[in-house]
């Protein structure tokens, strides 16, 4: 059982990636988590979109460059390392 602290939490490991710039990459959140809820993902699959989102725009030079389309942004989430494992009980 999660700790009262992550009840109401997803919490994902972070995409190990070289960042370029990160203008715009709030946007870029934004717009994934809206595209999860709108293809009927469920949270944990929501947020990890709207996460790949961001990071996938971090890693171009310039607001947009590094924004892909869902079937690439997807493909990067199954094969994109992760820097490390999140323990569950931390808060």
């Amino acid at each position: 059982m999660l700790p009262p602290c992550r009840r109401n939490s997803v919490p994902h490991a972070a995409f190990d990636i070289n960042v370029t710039r990160t203008c715009g990459c709030g946007d870029a959140f934004n717009a994934g988590f809206a595209a999860g809820l709108l293809y009927g993902l469920n949270a944990e699959e929501t947020t990890r979109l709207a996460q790949a989102s961001s990071v996938l725009n971090a890693t171009g030079l310039g607001s947009k460059a590094g924004i892909v389309n869902l079937k690439e942004t997807l493909s990067f989430i199954e094969g994109a390392r992760v820097s490390q494992s999140l323990k569950p009980d931390a808060c």
